[in-house]
């Protein structure tokens, strides 16, 4: 089952995740944002979800953690929230959380950006290597079947 899942979900090769990891990684020692930028990244067809394939695609991955920096800069009286330990980091669902605790991962969510902000301007700009440009959109074929997900 799933290696099916796999399969209908791949658009990117499987080194593109190992190079994501690689980065999120470095920036977990670092007690960094987890953001990986990937450049260039070639697009594989895959019908199941009505993506063409044969192009690439610049992206930049952000994924919520409470990194050490962050950790570090809450003032000691406030209850932080404790990601679940395993391989990815998880914030607990929001249902589980009361106010204060939504608002401190509120407070995070923004801080990772804010932090994080070269990375993330360096992609918009004209890509992962800090190249020129201006905004732009991915280019690339739209998908087939937009409405498979409705």
């Amino acid at each position: 089952m799933r290696e099916m899942i796999v399969t209908q979900a791949a658009v990117f090769a499987v080194e593109t995740y190992r190079e994501m990891r690689r980065q999120f990684d470095a920036c977990k020692a670092e007690g960094r944002p987890l953001v990986a930028l990937l450049k260039g990244v070639p697009v594989h067809a895959n019908p199941f979800h009505g993506v063409r394939g044969g192009w690439a695609v610049d992206l930049c991955i952000w994924y919520i953690d409470a990194p050490r920096s962050w950790l570090e800069a809450v003032p000691q009286t406030a209850e932080v929230i404790k990601p679940v330990e395993s391989e990815v980091p998880i914030i607990p669902a929001f249902g589980l959380l009361d106010n204060e605790a939504v608002n401190m991962v509120c407070d995070l969510a923004a801080w990772s950006v804010i932090s994080s902000e070269r990375a993330f301007l360096s992609l918009l700009e004209g890509g992962a290597d800090g190249g020129e440009g201006g905004t732009r959109r991915a280019a690339g074929p739209a998908p087939e079947k937009m409405d498979r997900c409705r």
